[in-house]
């Protein structure tokens, strides 16, 4: 079984695979572990071009860093493109902007849903 997150509020895709049935749990620890990673040179370069998305990104990633205090990592991870909407507020079916975000030559995924974000 394959469900694929897509999102209007963070630019990559998250393809959760199983052979168990998918949970909310399972949705919620993929996601966990998206934001988790470090933000890639090819995100960095977007993220540049859009001065009101550069400054929402160092803003966040600044927060975070001084709220886990010396034991952080001082990179920026992909949570830190979320700026404020950090909170989950739910999945939903798109199929327009599904399309739109197929890379094209990809193949498509029938159980695609569109993460939604929100400020706490």
């Amino acid at each position: 079984m394959i469900m694929r997150l897509v999102s209007q509020d963070f630019p990559w895709t998250i393809d959760i695979k199983s052979t168990l049935p998918i949970t909310v749990e399972t949705i919620w620890d993929a996601l966990h572990a998206a934001m988790q990673e470090d933000i890639m040179d090819s995100e960095w370069g977007v993220i540049v071009l859009d001065r009101k998305l550069r400054g929402n990104v160092e803003k966040a990633a600044k927060k975070r860093i001084e709220a886990e205090g010396k034991a952080s990592s001082k990179k920026m991870k992909r949570m830190d493109w979320l700026g404020e909407n950090t909170c989950l507020k739910g999945l939903d079916r798109d199929e327009a902007f599904e399309k739109a975000r197929l890379l094209p030559g990809d193949k498509d995924c029938a159980d695609t849903w569109v993460v939604k974000m929100c400020a706490p």
